[in-house]
């Protein structure tokens, strides 16, 4: 008679009702196919799976103390959720004079939700960066020495200034960033966050989110002096302020398809057309339509910056608590956005020093 197999926990309501967490899985196993992966599997069994004994022992370590706060916390987290959206509701919709009042006891008690879930998940959330720190940089040490994650040495926003790219901003919030070398090209990749500071009405100070994405800069081969910006198409009003407010001329370029897409300005006509050919033209609109970003660029100081404005959270660790330790997906979600930035670099062939 076969024995019943156990059924382990796989989210956190399985967790709270005590069901155990598999401890003992498949080996990782790859199947890459871009040729800058190759050996992988070699370097990850000399380099990345040695850590996995460790880093298991922490798993379970958060596991067993997100339990521990599941079961201590999550009664009287609800709890405290639920009387916050009576007391708010019995004390705002007998007078409510708009839609805000009713909204108002939604989002408190949601916000209090969300409260107890961050301090309930926080022996997750610090198992994650510490993978994060200690696992992520041996990975991208199978790249070269030359690739740091995180190091602490990225540019600050201001170094991005001179392109023109970044719209007026009070405050910024740093995210991930990756610095390497690509088939010979310097490749800086930082994710960040530029908010604007405002008054409301009644003169309080609030922040509103103006770019959320990616900064990437990266060597281009031809040489040139000047800057020319690729900006968006605002309009004819918008596009007229722009060009007195960067000081570039208006570059009128023949691709009708990449001046539906974008306006381009430069501080050098000839320099500008020398270095949007119609081959880079269709380069950047193939690269426009596979992020379906509004994207925007500047060649500038010897180097290609391209600003991607996009809600996706690069570069995150997702190790799943309730597996044993691989990284295996990490790993493979790690290399899949590596790949967007080196097919970005690949599709505009600036490895090519005749292409651009």
């Amino acid at each position: 008679m076969s024995q019943p197999q156990p059924v382990f926990a796989s989210g956190w309501w399985s967790l709270l009702k005590g069901r155990p967490v598999k401890i003992q899985g498949d080996e990782a196993a790859f199947d890459f196919s871009a040729p800058w992966t190759r050996g992988f599997p070699d370097y990850y069994r000399q380099h990345i799976s040695p850590l996995c004994d460790g880093f298991e022992q922490a798993r379970q370590r958060a596991v067993s103390h997100y339990r521990r706060n599941l079961r201590i916390w999550a009664l009287p987290a609800a709890l405290a959720t639920l009387a916050t959206f009576l007391y708010l509701a019995a004390g705002t919709w007998p007078n409510a004079s708009g839609f805000m009042d009713l909204l108002a006891p939604f989002l408190w008690s949601a916000g209090v939700a969300m409260a107890s879930c961050y301090l309930i998940r926080r022996p997750v959330r610090h198992f994650h960066v510490r993978v994060g720190k200690e696992v992520f940089p041996v990975i991208l040490a199978f790249l070269g020495r030359d690739f740091r994650f995180n190091s602490g040495q990225h540019h600050q926003a201001s170094h991005y200034r001179p392109t023109g790219l970044l719209p007026a901003y009070d405050r910024v919030h740093y995210e991930d960033h990756i610095r390497g070398r690509y088939h010979g090209l310097d490749l800086d990749i930082l994710e960040l966050r530029l908010e604007k500071r405002r008054k409301d009405s009644k003169g309080r100070t609030t922040y509103s989110t103006v770019f959320d994405g990616l900064l990437v800069e990266v060597d281009a081969h031809k040489k040139f002096t000047g800057t020319t910006q690729i900006r968006q198409d605002h309009g004819a009003l918008f596009n007229t302020l722009g060009k007195l407010f960067n000081g570039l001329e208006r570059v009128k370029l023949e691709d009708p398809r990449f001046e539906d897409a974008f306006e381009v300005y430069g501080s050098d006509q000839v320099e500008s057309r020398y270095l949007l050919t119609t081959a880079t033209m269709e380069r950047f609109l193939a690269i426009a339509r596979r992020y379906n970003a509004r994207l925007e660029a500047c060649f500038y100081g010897g180097k290609l910056f391209i600003k991607l404005p996009t809600r996706r959270n690069y570069f995150q660790v997702g190790t799943n608590i309730y597996e044993p330790i691989t990284f295996e997906a990490d790993i493979e979600q790690l290399f899949a956005e590596l790949q967007e930035f080196f097919d970005l670099i690949d599709t505009l062939k600036l490895t090519d020093k005749s292409a651009i």
